[in-house]
């Protein structure tokens, strides 16, 4: 059996799973919910035009005024309830909507002192001198450390000087030679951070 639809041009149907059945030769033989599956009652109408067109509606179908559907809904259509549900979803959206606003503006202020914090430290000047650290190890694993070298070329000629002054021996056991460069007098630099 052939099923129609019981929608109609300027009227809006309340419930929109209710189909027309009818048979071979077009005799209507009821309503059939698309939902459940079983036989209904015949469509109920809300007018959404002033001037409607002359439509014929499923035989049994009504009328409803626009005042009394907003007034009265009945249980298996969308009632007062479903718009505060609607209205609460809304709400807890558009509040989720400022919440992320807000963290955004407070992780923009965070980037811009970051960045400020950044260029203050680019451009501030250690209060110490540059100064370079010896270190190698020898002999049954010691180490040995020079400090307060005011070049790099003097720690490798410090190395040298040791090299050649010992014997072949004690020279080849000399190994992990490391000049390391640091910041000598550095007192003010933590103070000049905190700033």
């Amino acid at each position: 059996m052939p099923h129609i639809t019981c929608h109609r041009k300027n009227y809006k149907v309340l419930d929109p799973h209710v189909w027309q059945v009818i048979d071979s030769t077009a005799k209507h033989l009821g309503y059939y919910n698309g939902i459940t599956k079983t036989s209904c009652d015949p469509p109920r109408y809300v007018l959404t035009s002033e001037t409607p067109e002359n439509v014929v509606l499923p035989p049994g179908s009504a009328i409803i005024d626009q005042e009394e559907y907003n007034s009265k809904f009945p249980a298996h259509l969308e009632g007062p309830e479903v718009f505060e549900i609607r209205d609460t979803r809304e709400q807890t959206i558009f509040d989720l909507e400022q919440e992320v606003r807000e963290y955004r503006i407070q992780l923009g202020e965070k980037d811009v002192e970051i960045a400020q914090l950044n260029h203050r430290l680019k451009h501030t000047v250690a209060g110490g001198s540059i100064r370079w650290k010896l270190t190698y190890t020898w002999c049954d694993n010691v180490t040995e450390v020079y400090w307060d070298f005011k070049r790099k070329k003097d720690a490798v000629a410090h190395m040298e000087h040791i090299q050649n002054f010992f014997g072949i021996k004690v020279v080849e056991s000399i190994r992990d030679i490391k000049y390391d460069k640091y910041i000598y007098g550095t007192r003010n630099v933590d103070k000049l951070k905190n700033e």
